[in-house]
């Protein structure tokens, strides 16, 4: 199950119309086969939500998420952060953190060998 963790907001006004951000940190529970048993390994996302509004109105919503960053939550309030910073919109989120997610994968290894 994913939860939010953290939920970071920022408005902007452009062309009439306003945007309000949610940058979410999201937190959920994956589990690794070893040799005879399932590991659980606390596993950080980051979901983008933008509502639009015309005259207080909402007309138009969009959402998207990446569920497994990393397991190590700084790096991904790290990522959270800039994408704050830089009102990156959900529509480029994965656009802007593939490279980080591919290159994060290693985390999970080495998290993997903490937990055994």
């Amino acid at each position: 199950m994913i939860t939010v963790e953290e939920n970071l907001v920022k408005k902007a006004n452009i062309d009439g119309k306003q945007y309000i951000y949610h940058y979410e940190l999201l937190q959920n529970d994956i589990y690794f086969s070893s040799e005879c048993d399932k590991v659980k390994v606390i596993s950080y996302g980051i979901g983008i939500e933008r509502e639009d509004f015309i005259d207080g109105k909402l007309v138009g919503k969009n959402k998207n998420y990446i569920k497994n960053v990393s397991p190590r939550k700084v790096k991904v309030k790290k990522l959270l952060k800039m994408l704050y910073d830089n009102i990156v919109s959900p529509i480029h989120l994965v656009d802007i953190l593939g490279e980080y997610v591919d290159n994060y994968v290693l985390d999970y290894d080495n998290a993997l060998k903490e937990n055994l």
